[in-house]
């Protein structure tokens, strides 16, 4: 079963990739405020929770690219997220 902690650290994680992996083409469509941005979410193989995200993310009219990584740590530290709630 998966923690209240852990649940939140994939979330930050998860954000963190997607403002890490912006286009520069979905930045000047928001600038433009034509469209909304690409958002590239990245997760651990097998997560459901990211999945549903993508798919909320979706019916808001967001267009996903779901990229599965064991490496998410790595990335998050990369970033400066601590993997503490």
């Amino acid at each position: 079963m998966i923690t209240r902690r852990a649940l939140l650290a994939s979330a930050a994680i998860s954000a963190a990739a997607i403002i890490l992996d912006g286009s520069l083409a979905g930045h000047a469509a928001i600038a433009a405020g034509s469209a909304k941005p690409f958002i590239a979410l990245f997760k651990n193989p097998g997560c459901g929770c990211c999945e549903d995200y993508a798919a909320y993310l979706r019916q808001r009219g967001f267009t996903v690219t779901v990229k599965e990584t064991d490496k998410l740590s790595a990335m998050s530290t990369k970033a400066g997220i601590s993997g503490r709630t």
